[in-house]
């Protein structure tokens, strides 16, 4: 992540902090259990501005098929589980995951206090769709693979089991993708796309939700999550379009944006070794 010097910084910083503020903590049962506790609201505010190359595509975890999606759909959508600070896979829309003993059957037992942004309860039966969609023979998107063999079945009004053909070391990484509201997709699989809900009223059970999308889509607002637990700090996150990496980074040091977020090459890296210019290290997590 690449950020202007001086006082955008600290920008930069409550961004990092909002992120932290939505990984739960996790603490006993096998294979992924914890609780998650609401931290303490600190004094927050303001709007952070990231600067992207290209333009953002479908708002909807199933569909993106590019990074500033992707990057906008993890502050607005949540999967059953997600990756702490310790790089350890720890629960999040699930309060526990169970796995039996023949290590093919994964019970995720689900948060009962969380709502969509929109105000209605999320519930087993969005998990159930989610993955129905993912299921589903006119999904034809690489995460497609992933799910084929996989029984998925509501058990409980807070359960869901996932039943694999053989042991996968994996599956608990594969959790993490977001899952998407029930009640706002009515129609076939192939409508989901090109629903208002997977573009400009997409809504999800994170910490944002979109607020707005200029005509030409070069820029995308978030604002809070009024139903989010805990609330991020920040009011608002505008990711704005550049034709352009070298555009993208001239807006940080023109002070037009705090940050310019991305995974960079090497070589990438080394172009972008100016004064008014800082590149960040942070850790991720993949396989």
């Amino acid at each position: 992540m690449l950020v202007r010097q001086a006082s955008r910084r600290l920008a930069l910083l409550g961004l990092i902090c909002l992120l932290a503020a939505g990984c739960q903590s996790s603490a006993g049962a096998a294979p992924l259990a914890g609780t998650p506790t609401p931290t303490t609201s600190a004094a927050g505010g303001g709007t952070f501005t990231e600067a992207v190359a290209g333009i953002a595509g479908y708002l909807n975890p199933l569909f993106a098929d590019e990074d500033n999606a992707r990057e906008i759909n993890s502050l607005v959508y949540q999967g059953l589980t997600q990756v702490g600070g310790d790089q350890q896979m720890k629960p999040l829309l699930a309060r526990e995951i169970r796995l039996s003993a023949d290590h093919l059957t994964y019970s995720a037992m689900l948060r009962t206090d969380v709502m969509w942004a929109d105000g209605l309860p999320f519930t087993a039966e969005d998990v159930r769709f989610t993955f129905a969609v993912l299921q589903d023979p006119n999904y034809t998107a690489p995460e497609a693979a992933t799910w084929k063999g996989v029984t998925v079945k509501k058990v409980a009004d807070d359960r869901v089991d996932f039943t694999l053909k053989s042991p996968s070391a994996g599956f608990l990484n594969s959790l993490r993708i977001g899952i998407i509201p029930q009640h706002l997709f009515p129609g076939e699989v192939t409508t989901i796309p090109g629903s208002p809900y997977s573009g400009a009223k997409a809504i999800g059970t994170g910490p944002f939700m979109i607020e707005s999308i200029s005509a030409d889509r070069s820029v995308v607002t978030l604002r809070r999550n009024p139903y989010a637990t805990p609330s991020p700090h920040l009011d608002r996150i505008m990711f704005k379009s550049y034709s352009s990496l070298d555009g993208a980074v001239s807006a940080v040091a023109g002070g037009l944006a705090d940050a310019v977020g991305g995974v960079l090459s090497t070589a990438e890296a080394r172009t972008l070794e100016r004064p008014d210019v800082r590149v960040i290290d942070l850790r991720t997590f993949s396989f």
